[in-house]
């Protein structure tokens, strides 16, 4: 029998490979969030290679929850995109990761979905686990990480369009809505192009000799999306596989990875990922990611 122990591992590694890929790349390759975020949701057009698959074309409810969660998520992109820019990928991953499911649990309770008492104390656990990793020392004080709004966006969008992808997947097939998704997500973006000061914007950034997309950019971007993808498909499987409480148990491991790359990293690129490495903030952050993790193990429990 296979166990779900080394595939759960194996997906929360792969999310903070994309996470650090992504923070590397918004530093060295396209340092602008929107130009970022725009350039990964024009590639969501790829998906259309999966339409001979079983895609069913519908104008109907489906559709539209589909399309919704494409431009959603979108949206939480380019927020979590530039939560990433302005702070450490080890905050950043735990605390967008732990009000992503947060979100779609409240908002859930908008559809009719009912709360049960362990899911209230996740709610109130999660928010506690956010705290503490968001939380900074400066000088005798503690506050909060700067832009936590720009987190607090992003788990935000991310949670509505997981709620409507989940709507239109019990409606229709699992090929139709990932397609309508993605084109919605890609359409969206394209969309941006109306305005002049994002032409103007992504124009700058992309003619500017060093943020050029170059083949090796574009390697890492691909790689970057698809250790996300694997995740995702991994995580799906793990959780069909036992109990998704245990599964989300181990979201630990994402920070663990995060963490390890930096120390690793910080030896021949100090400023490469921007993280503070200290004894003391260490061991907060990995409090904060034991109490998130807590609370995605209650939230399905």
């Amino acid at each position: 029998m296979i166990s779900f122990l080394p595939i759960s591992i194996l997906a929360y590694a792969f999310n903070a490979g994309s996470i650090l890929i992504d923070k590397i790349l918004l530093k060295k390759a396209i340092p602008q969030p929107l130009a970022y975020a725009f350039t990964i949701s024009i590639l969501s057009f790829l998906i259309v290679v999966f339409i001979p698959f079983g895609y069913l074309p519908t104008i109907d409810n489906t559709l539209m929850l589909a399309v919704t969660s494409g431009v959603t998520f979108t949206i939480g992109l380019l927020a979590f995109f530039v939560s990433l820019s302005k702070n450490e990928a080890s905050i950043v991953g735990p605390v967008v990761g732990g009000l992503n499911p947060l979100f779609a649990l409240l908002i859930g309770t908008l559809i009719g979905q009912n709360l049960t008492l362990t899911q209230t104390a996740a709610v109130g656990i999660l928010v506690l686990g956010a705290l503490v990793v968001s939380l900074q020392r400066q000088r005798t004080r503690y506050i909060f990480t700067p832009n936590i709004i720009w987190m607090m966006g992003a788990g935000l969008f991310f949670g509505i369009s997981y709620v409507l992808l989940r709507q239109s997947f019990l409606q229709v097939n699992f090929v139709t809505t990932l397609v309508n998704k993605n084109l919605g997500s890609a359409f969206f973006a394209l969309s941006w192009l109306i305005l002049p000061q994002v032409r103007r914007e992504l124009s700058k950034t992309f003619t500017q000799h060093q943020y050029h997309l170059t083949k090796l950019t574009v390697f890492w971007l691909i790689l970057g999306q698809s250790m996300g993808a694997l995740q995702g498909l991994l995580l799906s499987f793990a959780t069909s596989l036992t109990n998704p409480a245990l599964v989300n148990s181990l979201f630990g491991v994402q920070y663990l990875v995060i963490m390890v790359a930096a120390l690793i990293l910080y030896q021949k690129h100090p400023t490469l990922l921007d993280e503070r490495l200290t004894k003391g903030v260490i061991l907060q952050k990995m409090l904060g990611v034991i109490i998130l993790s807590a609370g995605l193990y209650l939230i399905v429990k």
